[in-house]
């Protein structure tokens, strides 16, 4: 087996849960967390098999192990589906609700592969499996799940993002790189050699990476990485519409068919300026040209077609429900903003009152705004109402940024309320996450769709894997185009609509930007 050592030095103790997450001696089918979850559609095969249990899999004894001290005691709904799939080569597009299992249901396949190439002894000590997310909190939690996974295996993995000392020679040395996207270009810049060797792509949160500033790095890394043919590519997100990868694809040819044409157009141009050169035409004289110039085009060739995954091996899998079952969605109509910080203040007390805390304690609580400024200026009034807050954003250094979320994590008396802008709100997995507060809903005055997918993502911090409530204040002059998504989120939940929600404000315009998704 080869040395694989360099990259595990000086990491922290691997942090395994202390006890299962469901009773193991219930029945799969009776427990309220796979009850809970979504049920899974498969599209693009026919026939599929699942994995209701991990031994059926075939998985190394050591990998089983790890699954089992990660107290993973059967598949979720959604690993039953995506596993077989990605041990059997298939390209993968998964849409699933938050808290469903997606991280474990790539891990553990992609590491039972990693190390039966190792058996064969065709494994080098190189980087053969990407892991790209879009927070460096993410991204982190991630590694440390792929960390639990591969303890012992002799699979190595390695973190980069900004922030962490990550340097070359370790990524050439790890099997599986878990990174942020730019950190990742950067990093194996002077390395391009590397990302030929590429056989797994794994794209957590794909969304983020096909619009605004990711999307033209997302380009460049797909550029470097083998073919579709040569990689076995897996996206997941709990907000990916089933047009959103076929959209992204036609936009990414259209804009190939321009340069093409520009090009050609180009060349045309320069091929009749040799042909009247060569006839002793000057291009710069008035005259009219009597002889006509013939040009005799040779045949172009086609450009290469941009697709994202191999469309001839893959499968879409989805969630039937939009709305995660486990989370209570409170929508509360407040009169105008000013009205929220004392309403946002009694809520926290109520919270903690009725809650079984014991008086001054609370209950572990992340408050979600829009701004960075407004985060740090609305912790500074927690904290001088006496409440124990604390804040993280991307303006923090790495290290004020890891201390925030860890404490929080793990309930720190002077850490218990957490407010966040929206770095928190993509795939961070904390324990005993019971209430999430809205205290701005995303602006749907910029993108309609956009909002919905990211107040989903929010609320998706609590109810992961047991019930938690999604609290979200709402005024009307400032909120109503949001009106009509909030209330079909709460309809495909099962869930009553507030009368202040029933009307169809906001309902135009989220669908002329749903059809343009």
């Amino acid at each position: 087996m080869p040395d694989f050592a360099k990259p595990e030095e000086n990491v922290p103790p691997l942090n395994y849960p202390e006890k299962d997450f469901v009773d193991p001696n219930l029945k799969k089918e009776d427990t309220p967390l796979y009850k809970d979850d979504a049920n899974v559609t498969v599209i693009g095969v026919k026939g599929n098999r699942l994995c209701e249990n991990w031994k059926e899999m075939d998985f190394d004894k050591q990998l089983l192990a790890n699954i089992r001290n990660c107290r993973f005691v059967w598949p979720r709904k959604v690993q039953e589906a995506v596993l077989p799939f990605v041990v059997d080569g298939y390209d993968v597009q998964c849409q699933s609700e938050t808290g469903t299992g997606k991280t474990a249901s790539y891990l553990i396949p992609l590491i039972d592969n990693l190390m039966k190439q190792i058996h064969g002894r065709s494994l080098e000590a190189a980087p053969l499996c990407i892991v790209i997310a879009p927070t460096r909190e993410f991204v982190e939690q991630i590694y440390q799940e792929a960390r639990k996974l591969t303890n012992g295996t002799g699979i190595t993995v390695v973190a980069a993002y900004g922030g962490k000392e990550t340097d070359v020679e370790m990524l050439t040395h790890c099997n599986i790189i878990c990174a942020c996207l730019g950190r990742l270009l950067n990093l194996l810049k002077g390395i391009p050699k590397r990302y030929a060797q590429i056989k797994y792509l794994v794209v957590d949160e794909i969304d983020h990476f096909l619009q605004g500033n990711q999307k033209m790095d997302f380009l460049t890394l797909l550029k470097l990485l083998p073919s579709v043919q040569e990689r076995q590519s897996l996206f997941f997100s709990p907000t990916l519409p089933t047009n959103a990868l076929k959209k992204f694809e036609d936009e990414q040819n259209e804009y190939i068919k321009k340069v093409a044409e520009k090009e050609r157009v180009k060349k045309q141009a320069a091929e009749q300026k040799r042909a009247k050169e060569a006839l002793g035409v000057q291009i710069e004289d008035e005259y009219e040209i009597v002889q006509p110039v013939a040009i005799v085009a040779k045949k172009e060739k086609a450009a290469e077609k941009f697709v994202l995954y191999n469309h001839k091996k893959s499968v879409h899998i989805t969630s039937v429900a939009a709305s995660n079952q486990r989370i209570k969605y409170i929508i509360e109509q407040l009169p105008s903003e000013a009205a929220k910080f004392l309403h946002l203040t009694s809520r926290i007390s109520e919270i903690s009152r009725t809650s079984g805390t014991a008086p001054g304690e609370y209950r572990k609580i992340i408050i979600f705004v829009n701004t960075i400024d407004f985060a740090d200026e609305l912790t500074k009034d927690l904290t001088t109402a006496g409440f124990p807050a604390d804040v993280i954003h991307s303006d923090l250094p790495q290290v004020e940024r890891d201390e925030a979320l860890s404490n929080f994590k793990n309930g720190k008396s002077n850490s218990r309320i957490l407010v966040s802008v929206n770095l928190c709100s993509c795939g961070v997995d904390i324990p005993e996450m019971d209430f999430v507060i809205n205290y701005n809903l995303p602006d749907s005055r910029k993108n309609i769709v956009e909002a919905k997918n990211i107040f989903i993502q929010r609320c998706g911090r609590t109810g992961r894997k047991e019930s938690g409530t999604a609290i979200t204040f709402y005024v009307e002059s400032k909120d109503k185009l949001s009106a009509f998504w909030l209330r079909e989120i709460l309809q495909k939940a099962n869930q009553d609509v507030p009368p202040f929600l029933k009307d169809r404000i906001g309902f135009e315009s989220y669908m002329e930007q749903l059809s343009l998704e």
